[in-house]
């Protein structure tokens, strides 16, 4: 079985007091679930590129794949997901992408209670990066 991989971004106001998150429609697992913007990578899209995609189309905001710090992998049966994270003093400026009215700025400490249960601990590992810092290895592996 090919293994689908994705990309999840969080982007963090410049003092990383505030995240943005986005309402999920689908797939149907997440509907109506807080997540951090990304999604599917394309055939042969190295992550990095696919997170500046992801985060263009569904915010409008253009940030270059060298201000995402890769924060971990995240692995299980059939999947990987590349964590990342930004800070941007154009965070909330969702003018322009394609799921702007889906878009919400959060407090990290005080997330909905519909939020994908993962961004619970992912969200404060990020946040205890340096900034430009990216994990050297670190992957996590989902267990059922």
């Amino acid at each position: 079985m090919k293994t689908k991989e994705y990309v999840l971004g969080f982007i963090f106001d410049p003092t990383g007091e505030r995240v943005v998150l986005q309402q999920k429609q689908r797939p149907d697992w997440q509907r109506n679930k807080w997540n951090g913007i990304g999604g599917h990578i394309e055939d042969r899209e190295p992550p990095g590129l696919a997170m500046v995609r992801e985060c263009e189309e569904e915010t409008g905001l253009l940030i270059p794949v060298e201000q995402w710090s890769g924060v971990c992998e995240l692995r299980g049966e059939g999947f990987c997901v590349y964590v990342y994270a930004t800070y941007s003093d154009q965070y909330a400026d969702f003018e322009n992408g394609e799921d702007k009215e889906l878009m919400r700025e959060f407090v990290p400490n005080e997330l909905p209670a519909a939020v994908i249960p993962n961004l619970r601990w992912m969200i404060p590992m990020a946040l205890s990066m340096t900034r430009g810092e990216s994990a050297k290895s670190f992957v996590v592996n989902e267990i059922r």
